[in-house]
């Protein structure tokens, strides 16, 4: 799906003229045609999110909360690893899937992107993903946080090592990019970030995601 600047402007939070200083100076995801810019949503979200911009997320009908990916996916620990190759394969492996779901196939998609750029989102976490949304036969989105059993190094924007993984597997683009806008604004938050610092466990991290969920949808009783 292709933005124009005014779209980005609005998921942004910030001014059309911002974006254009954005694409004269920060490598920003913006192709010009025709005397116009066109962005790339996918990729517009994850220059957001290597640096850390809180997103707008759109409104729509059946699009699934971050609470509910998590809850049909799982918080794994102890993942073992010495590259960013091996612990990507490891959580493939243990990631809840249906049974239909070729993990071989998972796994060649995410290394796959992983081998262009990094996927390190800073503060130890790191957020790969398929080139292409992830789009296998599972109706229900799930989400997976894999926590290591020692940092990895990932490259990532700030040097630090990943010691946190998200993992998405969708059914469709929309539903991927949406979860990853509110995955990205949820690793904005203190007390998440506490949690995954912690390692906590699944039901505590569904318990601070479930508030997130609520002051988004709220946000006058969050204030």
């Amino acid at each position: 799906m292709q933005y124009t600047v005014q779209d980005a402007a609005r998921l942004l939070k910030v001014s059309e003229e911002t974006i254009y200083r954005f694409i004269r100076e920060e490598n920003f995801p913006a192709v010009q045609f025709n005397d116009r810019y066109h962005i790339n949503r996918q990729r517009l979200i994850e220059w957001a999110q290597e640096r850390h911009f809180p997103l707008v997320v759109e409104a729509g009908e059946r699009l699934p909360a971050l609470d509910d990916a998590l809850t049909a996916g799982d918080v794994l620990h102890g993942i073992e690893g010495e590259t960013k190759r091996d612990v990507l394969r490891a959580i493939t492996e243990r990631m809840p899937l249906p049974e239909s779901v070729d993990r071989q196939f998972l796994f060649d998609m995410i290394w796959s992107r992983e081998q262009m750029s990094s996927t390190g989102f800073g503060k130890g976490i790191a957020i790969p993903h398929a080139r292409r949304p992830i789009m296998l036969d599972s109706e229900r989105p799930l989400m997976t946080a894999a926590f290591l059993g020692k940092p990895v190094d990932f490259n990532a924007v700030d040097g630090q090592p990943v010691s946190a993984i998200f993992m998405l597997v969708t059914s469709t683009i929309r539903i991927h990019l949406h979860l990853l806008a509110r995955l990205g604004n949820a690793l904005n938050d203190s007390e998440f970030l506490r949690l995954i610092q912690a390692q906590s466990d699944k039901e505590t991290m569904l318990t601070r995601l479930r508030e997130l969920e609520y002051s988004a949808k709220n946000p006058a009783s969050s204030s």
